[in-house]
């Protein structure tokens, strides 16, 4: 006996899975763009060069070969800066919290790399919001040179869809401790005293200003 096949396509059923496949689809699509996103601008933001090309880390005064060009990377109406748990050699905004003062990053952060990991993205139409662990090795600069540092932390990026590419329109960096590369443990320095502010005062004190390395569009922490 030969079973008989349906004659009639339930198109109005089919139609919504459609629609719904389609959405999924593209919610995993943003979710790889904001993905991509982040990569390549930590990339060249790290390096301090467009090319990605990163200068050597013994030799912490030679600037990148070549402008990082980060602007493409964000949002037309700009991308905001701050951070929770920093010392008192960041700026602060009405709320305490530190912000970013547009020093160029070589003077007070020469070399750095981040490692982040953990990764949670959530996108709601043209808007995402992605958190991250955030693990970094850097040289900074204070009053009393230079110092190996690391640093971890959390990042919280916010990004915006614009003519169908998603851009960068926020960051927050939330430290969880610093700590030198020299140190016994992050037990003896919980939030090294790194950030503008330092460099600043270094400068004071010997009357002399470093070289800036990059094209003045601030690399963020």
């Amino acid at each position: 006996m030969t079973a008989s096949l349906p004659t009639t396509v339930d198109s109005g059923g089919l139609s919504a899975r459609l629609l719904a496949l389609e959405s999924r689809i593209q919610h995993l699509e943003a979710e790889a763009a904001v993905r991509r996103l982040v990569a390549d601008y930590q990339w060249r933001n790290d390096a301090g060069s467009d090319s990605g090309t990163t200068p050597p880390w013994d030799r912490p005064e030679q600037p990148p070969a070549d402008p990082a060009g980060l602007e493409r990377y964000r949002s037309q109406e700009g991308m905001s800066w701050s951070g929770l748990g920093l010392s008192a050699m960041w700026p602060r905004d009405q709320n305490g919290a530190a912000v970013d003062d547009g020093t160029p990053r070589s003077r007070y952060m020469p070399r750095m790399l981040h490692f982040l990991t953990n990764e949670q993205i959530r996108v709601d139409g043209d808007r995402a919001e992605g958190k991250w662990y955030c693990w970094e090795t850097a040289t900074v600069r204070t009053t009393e040179g230079l110092t190996a540092l690391f640093i971890a932390g959390r990042m919280t990026y916010s990004f915006r869809r614009e003519a169908g590419e998603w851009r960068l329109s926020g960051a927050q960096f939330e430290e969880i401790f610093s700590t030198p590369a020299a140190a016994p443990d992050w037990l003896a320095s919980t939030h090294f005293p790194y950030g503008p502010l330092a460099s600043a005062r270094r400068a004071d004190a010997s009357h002399s200003r470093l070289p800036d390395s990059d094209d003045g569009t601030p690399r963020t922490p």
